[in-house]
């Protein structure tokens, strides 16, 4: 979040990285009074193929940004076996809050898990992936919360995840334009119980969400019982920048592609183990 969440967030396609290069099948899974939201399938590589999905929620302070941006992410998932689903979401604007973004997020859940498309998988395996502003959705989806009714994600994933939304609350309770306190969607404030397990990549000198905000979501993990596993990456700032004095993609940014590679196969073993593995 913060400075980090004003950049075009369609310039950070250095994340993740596979010989995969098919194109998906981008499909319409809601419509809205703002329009029509597309998710983009990336389906698994037949040799490798699971019954688990993945939805990737990409960042850009709520504001910014483009599901482009976890693409090359979703190719290394469906590579590894996962029908990667990379979700456009609505941005705020002077009409549009973060709280439509989490409707939408809900949405392409329940989409997922519903969808004739997706017959062959199993609704139990449904991941969250998020980066920086779409990590916190990520975990809003579950500590704000969908609907009561609805089982939560099989694990969370999360690269440079933006979670201080109290850290930043000028900006984020602007977007909210008075419609909810953000404390009400602040997870280091209300989570309550174990979330679903978590895997974090996180830069040790991100200077826009420090990543002292990832190692406390880890405490509270542990303390309610649950699974969190945190890939602190030496020397790399936001989204794993190798240049310290400019974290955001724009002239001087210098992405850590390895890292960037190191960290898709980080998240994958963590599923194979997690959700995979018979329990």
């Amino acid at each position: 979040m913060g400075a980090g969440w004003t950049v075009l967030v369609a310039a950070m396609l250095f994340i993740g990285s596979t010989d995969v290069a098919r194109a998906p099948e981008t499909r319409v899974y809601r419509h809205t009074g703002h329009g029509a939201l597309e998710a983009h399938v990336f389906d698994p590589a037949p040799h490798a193929r699971t019954d688990a999905a993945i939805l990737l929620f990409h960042g850009g302070g709520y504001f910014t940004g483009s599901p482009a941006a976890t693409f090359d992410t979703a190719r290394a998932f469906a590579e590894a076996g996962f029908t990667s689903v990379a979700v456009e979401y609505r941005l705020s604007n002077d009409r549009i809050t973060p709280l439509e973004a989490l409707a939408d997020a809900c949405a392409a859940l329940d989409w997922v898990r519903s969808d004739p498309r997706f017959a062959g998988l199993d609704r139990s395996k449904v991941i969250l992936y998020g980066v920086s502003a779409g990590a916190h959705l990520a975990v809003n989806s579950i500590t704000h919360g969908c609907r009561p009714d609805r089982p939560p994600p099989a694990a969370l994933l999360l690269f440079s995840p933006g979670l201080d939304v109290l850290g930043h609350a000028p900006r984020f309770a602007a977007q909210l334009r008075g419609r909810a306190d953000p404390r009400a969607h602040a997870p280091l404030e209300t989570m309550a119980a174990a979330l679903p397990p978590i895997a974090i990549v996180h830069g040790a000198a991100d200077a826009i969400d420090p990543i002292e905000t990832s190692q406390r979501l880890c405490r509270l993990q542990r303390q309610f019982g649950g699974v969190c596993r945190l890939d602190a990456v030496p020397g790399r700032g936001h989204l794993l920048s190798r240049s310290l004095d400019r974290q955001v993609p724009g002239p001087g940014f210098v992405p850590d592609r390895e890292a960037a590679r190191r960290a898709d196969a980080f998240f994958i073993r963590f599923l194979r183990e997690q959700v995979l593995a018979p329990q």
